[in-house]
């Protein structure tokens, strides 16, 4: 998997556990079978737990599920139901944050943090090509051929972004 790539420093892209329970949520959103209230605080509160990256990940797949419930028949409760779990999503999500607010509040900004600049969206981003090329050092020599062909002359800035291909 492609977080043991990246190491440490992206230890939170470890997580990705709450991804299947976002989208079975949407999946039950969509179906229109309603989640019972401690079925809804559970996985509300799992997916509110792994940090922020796939919290807002999963927020879109279940709005999605809930858009997708509503299209098919507008309901003010399922619509009320989305809301509730978004918003109590939300909340646990604001209480494993509350930590890190209290401190910086208390103690100021950690300046020893990487600073992100724009241009980091470019060197560290995913390029669409490292989506649908082969992983470096494939076993098939053809498709090790074309993945080197591009790292030579048709990548602009390949660094960690590559791991995520």
């Amino acid at each position: 998997p492609y977080h043991f790539l990246r190491g440490v420093n992206h230890l939170f892209l470890a997580g990705y556990f709450v991804v299947p329970l976002a989208i079975y949520t949407s999946y039950r959103l969509a179906s229109n079978n309603p989640i019972k209230w401690w079925e809804a605080a559970v996985l509300a509160l799992l997916i509110a737990s792994n940090g922020a990256y796939y919290t807002f990940l999963s927020f879109f797949f279940i709005t999605l599920g809930g858009l997708f419930a509503l299209s098919k028949d507008w309901n003010k409760k399922l619509l009320l139901g989305l809301v509730k779990f978004l918003a109590l999503v939300s909340f646990f999500f604001f209480i494993n944050y509350l930590p890190t607010l209290t401190y910086t509040q208390k103690y100021g900004a950690n300046l020893n943090t990487t600073v992100r600049l724009a241009s980091d969206t470019e060197v560290f981003g995913l390029k669409i090509a490292q989506l649908v090329l082969p992983f470096e050092d494939h076993n098939l020599n053809i498709f090790n051929k074309i993945q080197k062909r591009y790292m030579n002359y048709g990548s602009a800035i390949t660094n960690e972004n590559q791991d995520a291909a």
